[in-house]
């Protein structure tokens, strides 16, 4: 018998290490009669499964809490306690198995349960040795009849002209990668927010056909904000960069090439993770102040409509030379501290802070002046108000200059002179 359960694994030699439940799957089985009961427990972490002895081994089995589905089972060795949590119906029906195999009323039972559990045994070692953890779909007949497996770890869904992604992925929670290339997507399931993937590619797609911000709301499922390491939105049609991407703490590569992006969010400089950042074939004429925070190991820039270094300069001159009174209100209380907490780095997000503040310290854009870079809340932008050097430890692709437009703010008068 299987039993789809959480469960967690607590040592009683050194119960202080705090553990947590984990998605798993237990099954009762025998190799063979003379082999003693056992529970194989199968989880995302361990394919293989690990085997421990029922026979003689039970120290305790606690069901205070049955009618609720949770129950322990006490080993004697190893010495750990087995905490389960599953559906309350079908957690009794799995101790009743372990009951009927320990303490058997009759004969013939025994031996029934001896051939039922012996076939689970090879039942189950089957399925470990079975589970599927790729697949490629590139015509609509290839979809799996009953759903994809649980067990998928890579899937690609490339050319079919998908409209809308297949919901069933959402249910894949050992996904780490996922290609939805060449189809016709507009929406994401805001859902895929909760898978720990990896790599995702969602290239050549019509992702940029609607850019409500309620359509990029699974750019904040915390699981993938965390684990997400490379990100492919190509030829989408994006008008802008979604500032949500900025979240992704762990992104390392992204490529937003060949769209229609005219504009790059401040919060870029969040990104600290990052290293390849390809934004070639756009519509860029500048870039935020804030990219120069950025320490990337490759950036392209090629194929965008930025000026000749001469030309930039000329721009950012007569800017300056536009600006006839910056607001020189001095500044609140609130801009202050924020100031603080940015000169400082100090890791606000973990602050028992309001989400609203939180949101404002992410987002907010810095002073274009290179020798203030003071946080600049409620300030007005300047467009074309300088321009920065990108500095890159490896290679700088772009059409013919490695200075470029800057647009930000300018936190006091003195700022102006850059």
């Amino acid at each position: 018998m299987k039993l789809l359960c959480e469960t967690n694994i607590i040592r009683r030699s050194n119960r202080e290490i705090k553990t947590r439940f984990i998605k798993s799957t237990l099954a009762i089985g025998k190799k063979d009669e003379k082999s003693n009961l056992c529970i194989i427990l199968i989880s995302s972490s361990n394919k293989a499964g690990t085997k421990y002895d029922l026979t003689n081994n039970i120290a305790g089995i606690f069901r205070k809490f049955l009618n609720e589905g949770k129950c322990t089972i006490s080993f004697q060795l190893p010495e750990i306690d087995l905490q389960i949590k599953a559906d309350p119906i079908q957690l009794k029906a799995f101790l009743n198995v372990i009951k009927n195999e320990l303490y058997p009323s009759k004969e013939n039972d025994k031996d029934n349960n001896h051939n039922n559990l012996i076939r689970a045994f090879a039942s189950t070692t089957k399925m470990l040795t079975d589970q599927v953890t790729k697949l490629i779909i590139t015509q609509r007949s290839e979809f799996p009849t009953k759903g994809f497996p649980r067990t998928l770890k890579e899937l690609h869904i490339n050319e079919i002209g998908c409209s809308q992604m297949p919901i069933g992925i959402l249910n894949l929670s050992n996904l780490t990668y996922l290609n939805l290339n060449n189809n016709k997507i507009e929406k994401i399931h805001r859902a895929l927010g909760n898978l720990r993937i990896n790599e995702l590619s969602i290239s050549e797609n019509d992702l940029g056909k609607s850019m409500s911000i309620k359509d990029w709301e699974w750019f904040n499922g915390i699981n993938l904000q965390q684990n997400l390491r490379t990100l492919n939105l190509s030829k989408n049609k994006l008008k802008f960069m979604p500032s949500a991407i900025a979240k992704f703490e762990s992104l390392v590569n992204l490529d937003l090439s060949n769209n229609e992006i005219s504009r790059l969010p401040f919060a870029i400089k969040q990104m600290k993770s990052m290293r390849n950042l390809n934004l070639s074939h756009n519509q860029l004429k500048s870039l935020p102040c804030t990219i120069r925070k950025l320490q990337l190991d490759l950036i392209d820039l090629s194929s965008n409509q930025f000026s000749s270094y001469s030309k930039s300069l000329e721009i950012a001159q007569q800017s300056q030379r536009n600006i006839t009174a910056l607001n020189l209100d001095f500044p609140t209380l609130f801009e202050l501290a924020s100031q603080i907490i940015i000169k400082k780095q100090i890791p606000f997000m973990s602050l028992n802070i309001p989400k609203i503040i939180k949101e404002i310290l992410f987002h907010s854009p810095i002073c274009c002046n290179t020798k203030c870079e003071s946080l600049c809340y409620d300030r007005k932008i300047y467009s074309n108000i300088n321009i920065t050097e990108i500095k890159s430890k490896s290679r700088i692709t772009s059409d013919n200059t490695s200075h470029f437009l800057v647009d930000g703010p300018l936190c006091k008068i003195t700022c102006l002179k850059f």
